[in-house]
């Protein structure tokens, strides 16, 4: 598999405290990785590093070879390729809000079917399964979800936010336990189905304590020791 995000040096701390990234080197290659280890050993920062909404003390994070951060300024071009980067990234976290707006607004953006790309619609309900509240022919489409979701279940509200995160057709997908209230056999079937998706170039996804049992995972281990591949 194909390097697609590449971390050198990375450190980072907060504020004047020990380091919690402590010179991190990792290689994310295409398709599916896990990354798994204990509560307030880094994940979620380092994702948050990743994506670009936290800034590391240093390091280099690239993707493929356009620089999300960089020890050294960046050039004007490089400075636009990485805004153009952020078109690109769909960042879950667990607890996605949910807005008090229909569920096709949730997952699109828009008010109309007709506004819609139709088919990649049908083809996301289905591959995170939420026929049951769109509808076999979105009849239930532009049903209200309440307030952060209050007439969905958990594991609604997750499959939603997936749907909404994917709409967008991102390269690269970044999942903080955005699945964690969802049943083991329907992760695995639902990333399996997100990896055959031919704009998705790289999955990485945080988890405390479950590894899953896909084909073609990339399992990483991360400790106050560092990073290792398991």
């Amino acid at each position: 598999n194909k390097n697609i995000i590449s971390i050198s040096n990375l450190f980072y701390r907060y504020k004047k405290n020990n380091y919690l990234i402590n010179n991190l080197n990792i290689n994310f290659k295409s398709g599916l990785n896990v990354l798994i280890g204990d509560n307030g050993c880094g994940k979620s920062t380092l994702l948050d590093i990743i994506t670009g909404l936290v800034s590391p003390e240093k390091g280099v994070v690239l993707f493929e070879d356009i620089p999300m951060w960089h020890n050294s300024a960046l050039s004007a071009r490089n400075i636009e390729r990485r805004i153009d980067l952020f078109k690109y990234i769909a960042y879950v976290p667990q607890e996605a809000y949910i807005y008090n707006e229909s569920i096709l607004k949730n997952i699109t953006g828009k008010n109309s079917k007709e506004a819609c790309d139709i088919d990649l619609l049908e083809k996301l309900i289905d591959m995170v399964g939420i026929r049951e509240i769109s509808g076999t022919n979105l009849q239930f489409i532009n049903r209200n979800c309440g307030e952060n979701g209050n007439k969905l279940s958990g594991g609604q509200r997750q499959r939603l936010a997936l749907a909404r995160s994917l709409y967008r057709r991102p390269r690269y997908l970044f999942l903080d336990e955005s699945l964690s209230a969802i049943d083991k056999a329907s992760r695995i079937e639902i990333l399996d189905k997100f990896q055959k998706l031919k704009f998705i170039k790289c999955i990485i996804l945080v988890s405390h304590n479950f590894i899953e049992d896909n084909k073609n995972l990339n399992k990483f281990l991360l400790s106050k020791k560092g990073i290792e591949s398991i």
